[in-house]
């Protein structure tokens, strides 16, 4: 709790900055992850945080990571945040972070590319009022890319979706898409409703998301395919700082980010520790 890991460079490692295995009840709390960068052209991906294997019965909250980043061009990827636990059963609760500036340099699918979160063989996840950004290009400017916020591959399930701001607004070369989601098939989420989907401001090359490859633009689409969502909306959000300096408290508070109560049995704070009364959606009550 309360730690800052900070300008850590990989050179010659793809090993995450922060990398969990075989922890039960941890509380992984108000930690800064910022500056995990990679250059290297012969390659080397760029991981902030992996929750891995047999990681179970713990929290990830109020937490911030910023600028993870492949800055080369061997077409490698970054992610924020990796959650692999290999457990159907995981009870992991992932709620009040903050993710921002995440970017590679080029290539599209759902391996080389740039992640908020990303998960994968893993069961029973609450993912709760997180708060992203993803902006500006990526660090190729000649070559397709491809970003998402959340990213969830087949192989996971009963995983609760509830309360996120998804802003993805980065831009590159011909072909490239900015998505607020991914995922793989039906039947991963038990509960999904009241997120916001920010991928119009900023950005000409924001989809909406991708049911398992193909992309979903409209939202009564998007609901139609992944099943709920039925109170959440697309809205450009407005943030006190939206640069790369990136801060992501909200400017005022929206009547249409009301949120749902539903996971106050989780959660009762917000981001800064502020008392949730009204359950905005994101990371930030705005007291």
């Amino acid at each position: 709790r309360d730690n800052v890991f900070r300008d850590i460079s990989h050179q010659t490692t793809a090993t995450p900055a922060i990398s969990l295995d075989n922890c039960q009840y941890m509380n992984f709390e108000r930690n800064t992850l910022d500056n995990i960068g990679g250059m290297s052209t012969a390659g080397y991906n760029i991981i902030g945080m992996t929750i891995g294997s047999n990681v179970r019965d713990s929290r990830f909250v109020r937490n911030t990571i910023n600028n993870v980043s492949y800055r080369a061009t061997g077409g490698w990827y970054a992610y924020a945040l990796n959650i692999n636990t290999g457990l159907p059963s995981s009870n992991l609760v992932i709620a009040n972070n903050v993710i921002t500036n995440i970017a590679h340099d080029y290539l599209t699918g759902t391996s080389y590319v740039s992640n908020g979160i990303r998960l994968q063989s893993t069961g029973a996840v609450k993912i709760y009022n997180n708060s992203f950004l993803l902006r500006g290009p990526f660090y190729n400017t000649t070559s397709a890319a491809a970003s998402y916020c959340l990213m969830i591959l087949t192989g996971c399930a009963n995983v609760e979706v509830i309360n996120n701001i998804f802003s993805n607004r980065m831009y590159g070369a011909s072909g490239s898409k900015a998505y607020a989601m991914y995922l793989g098939a039906t039947g991963q989420l038990s509960a999904n409703d009241y997120n916001v989907y920010d991928v119009t401001l900023g950005t000409t090359q924001g989809v909406l998301g991708s049911f398992n490859g193909t992309d979903v633009t409209s939202l009564p689409t998007w609901r139609t395919t992944i099943g709920g969502e039925a109170n959440s909306l697309i809205f450009p959000v407005m943030y006190k700082d939206s640069s790369a300096t990136s801060d992501l408290h909200l400017t005022k508070q929206e009547p249409t980010l009301r949120g749902s109560s539903a996971v106050s049995s989780s959660i009762t704070t917000d981001y800064d520790g502020y008392t949730r009364t009204r359950y905005l959606i994101g990371a930030d009550e705005v007291t």
